[in-house]
């Protein structure tokens, strides 16, 4: 139902929130920092908005949200996300269009990273500071020292060194930063639809709130984390046709990327689920599968994150290095 205002529905979390409003043809995405958030949005200067909206991305924008006061104001084609469709399972009559939005997901990302100078003041990736920081202190909001003091049992002392090396690896800047988006996940990549309702393979990548600098690997290890997590998890092993998708779905924003290193985009794979377990317990509440997200992280972090990435025959065709 629509209200006066055109809201649509709101949705979110003690980290961020979220708002969709219809607007004529259009939709207006409004997105807010939640109040356990310590962190604003990344500042976005008209001269950077001008850069990034210009980016010759092929079939997804960057779309480089507005500031209203501490909001963020976007347009975008559609309510729907590619999370919205791809975390239940692709339905038969929308994987046809997802595949060519998937693969210019990753190509919109490599031309981000050789496309834009990273700013030199440009902060680390948030979701790896902030889970940097909970492994070294276990401290956080809610029920983050529980998770600690589980996942602090269940991984033991080599995997936490592990994974903490991976994380300061993560948010340090060396010689091959460049300028990340920081945020790349299937809940900020809004799909274009017809005015009926039908997918058109394009969509609208909901871009500038955590804007940074680090290694290439960690925009694509982020969304293929997500895909992993889907997978991976008890329930997805329960539907093959969903895992095989989802696993191609991986395939597609690689293909879309092009050459970047197996073992960092594993790694920060890895990352991603730990980093989203956290955030669980952190900014929603504990949930009973967050064991099966411990479990999964402690045979990743056993093989670099091997199992994140599709398999063999898409590294023999090149785009791994």
């Amino acid at each position: 139902m629509t209200t006066d205002d055109g809201l649509l529905v709101s949705f979110g979390t003690a980290f961020h929130g979220t708002r969709i409003h219809r607007r004529a043809a259009a939709y207006e995405w409004v997105r807010h920092p939640g109040p356990l958030r310590l962190e604003p949005f990344t500042q976005v200067h008209p001269g950077l908005r001008t850069t990034l909206e210009a980016l010759d991305t092929g079939g997804v924008r960057l779309g480089v949200g507005v500031a209203d006061g501490p909001e963020r104001r976007y347009r975008a084609g559609s309510p729907s996300t590619a999370s919205n469709v791809l975390q239940p399972g692709p339905a038969d009559e929308v994987w046809p269009a997802l595949q060519p939005l998937l693969h210019a997901t990753g190509r919109a990302l490599r031309r981000l990273h050789t496309g834009v100078a990273a700013p030199a003041d440009a902060p680390a990736p948030a979701g790896a500071t902030r889970l940097a920081s909970w492994l070294r202190t276990g401290h956080g909001p809610q029920h983050a020292p529980r998770l600690f003091a589980l996942a602090r049992q269940v991984l033991g002392a080599e995997r936490w060194e592990r994974a903490s090396d991976w994380a300061a690896d993560t948010t340090g800047a060396g010689p091959g930063a460049v300028f990340l988006h920081g945020g790349a996940s299937l809940g900020a990549l809004v799909l274009d639809a017809t005015p009926d309702g039908q997918l058109t393979g394009t969509g609208t990548l909901l871009t500038g709130e955590d804007l940074a600098r680090g290694p290439a690997a960690y925009d694509v290890g982020w969304l293929l984390g997500e895909l992993a997590e889907f997978r991976l998890l008890p329930q997805g092993r329960q539907h093959p046709q969903t895992a095989y998708r989802l696993h191609e779905a991986a395939r597609h924003i690689l293909r879309g990327y092009g050459p970047v290193c197996s073992v960092a985009v594993g790694r920060v794979a890895t990352l991603r689920i730990l980093t989203h377990a956290h955030d669980f317990a952190s900014y929603v509440g504990w949930h009973d599968q967050l064991p099966d997200y411990v479990g999964l992280v402690a045979d990743l972090l056993d093989s670099d994150g091997a199992a994140a990435l599709p398999d063999t025959p898409l590294k023999e065709a090149g785009a791994l290095t």
